[in-house]
């Protein structure tokens, strides 16, 4: 909805719909995840089942906090509203520090695949 024009954006979209609509179909869980020091609001969470879930807080690690706010999710909502859950799609924005070649991000987030068997 925002930001530069990509000559691959469109491209982009589509293969990040198809990855949702194909999660989704199976039954699995599909996210999605904006981190930003300071954010207004807007946009879903939890895209399959359309409801809006929020974790708010304050952490030093972007990576660290956002990886725990999905946990916290996974724990409240998503293990009971996905009991056969394998996996778990998280569409994030891939800006600051959950950006692709963040190291962090990755660590937190593998260890959340370990924790949770997704």
């Amino acid at each position: 909805m925002e930001g530069a024009r990509h000559p691959d954006r469109d491209a982009q979209f589509r293969y990040l719909n198809e990855q949702a609509r194909t999660h989704l179909a199976a039954g699995q869980p599909v996210v999605s995840v904006d981190t930003k020091k300071k954010e207004v609001l807007v946009g879903r969470f939890a895209v399959g089942a359309n409801r809006g879930w929020v974790g708010v807080g304050t952490d030093h690690d972007t990576a660290a906090f956002a990886v725990q706010t999905l946990r916290r999710w996974w724990q409240q909502v998503g293990r009971v509203a996905y009991p056969e859950a394998t996996r778990l799609l998280v569409c994030a924005d891939a800006g600051g520090s959950n950006g692709y070649r963040v190291r962090a991000w990755k660590t937190e987030l593998a260890r959340l695949a370990a924790e949770t068997g997704l």
